[in-house]
């Protein structure tokens, strides 16, 4: 069993016999081949006893004489699984560079791009946006310790980044803040001036790629639970997982 299933974890695709679909769609994502309208199920005999018709006693010795082959079918299926949830969300942003990106962000005339979250949300690892009076739309990060936001950058220019954090559930989490450009970590400069601002550099030499837009990734160590404001029909006693709230963010590019 030990041979078998170290062999299973090194398959490039993995199918079962009931999820043959799943696992022919897969074979098809990797090997760039087109998506099957039907599947023909060949070698079928529909006159063969049906599992749950057979007596228990049957079933037990059915059981114990395939227990290996049980265990290796089993993990065969998580893998498929595995399997599938990557192919979909690989689909999924194929579909978003695609589709979310035909218009690229613009500038403004001084050619600062600033994103707030007044506008649509391309990103992940927020919470819903809440207004905060006389500043603007804010979102705190949470549930998870990453949060994104993806920006049309110019790929031949590089940037100085400042974030605006407005609020913090715990100032023990602001040494663990981080920042990534495209998965690749950049040093970054917390200054307190009133509000908590987040001074990163991006060099052109990180906006290469095949995207057509620049991943901004925020790792914290940890999130703390926080009440969640009862407005809007949330219960009493309801609590989220948040890091830090942020206003907007500001590419200056450089001379």
């Amino acid at each position: 069993l030990d041979v078998a299933l170290s062999r299973l974890e090194k398959m490039e695709i993995v199918g079962t016999t009931d999820r043959l679909a799943k696992g022919v769609d897969i074979a098809l994502w990797k090997l760039g081949g087109r998506p099957q309208p039907e599947l023909q199920a060949l070698n079928v005999n529909a006159r063969r006893s049906r599992l749950e018709a057979l007596p228990e006693d049957l079933l037990e010795v059915i059981r114990e004489k395939n227990d290996l082959d049980t265990r290796l079918y089993e993990r065969a299926g998580e893998l498929l699984e595995e399997q599938h949830r990557k192919m979909i969300r690989a689909l999924l942003e194929e579909n978003y560079r695609e589709v979310a990106w035909n218009e690229s962000s613009a500038g403004t005339g001084d050619g600062i791009l600033r994103v707030d979250f007044s506008q649509p949300l391309r990103g992940t690892g927020w919470h819903q946006r809440e207004l905060l009076p006389g500043r603007g739309m804010v979102r705190w990060t949470g549930p998870g310790t990453c949060s994104d936001i993806d920006v049309a950058l110019d790929p031949q220019r590089s940037y100085r980044m400042k974030m605006v954090v407005v609020d913090v559930v715990d100032e023990a989490l602001l040494p663990s803040l981080s920042v990534e450009i495209n998965g690749q970590p950049v040093p970054l400069k917390l200054v307190e001036e009133g509000d908590l601002l987040c001074h990163a550099r991006i060099d052109a030499t990180l906006l290469s790629g095949d995207r057509p837009f620049t991943r901004i990734a925020l790792h914290l160590s940890h999130t703390l639970p926080e009440p969640v404001n009862e407005k809007g029909g949330a219960g009493p006693g309801l609590v989220r997982q948040v890091g830090i709230a942020v206003l907007r963010f500001e590419f200056i590019p450089e001379e």
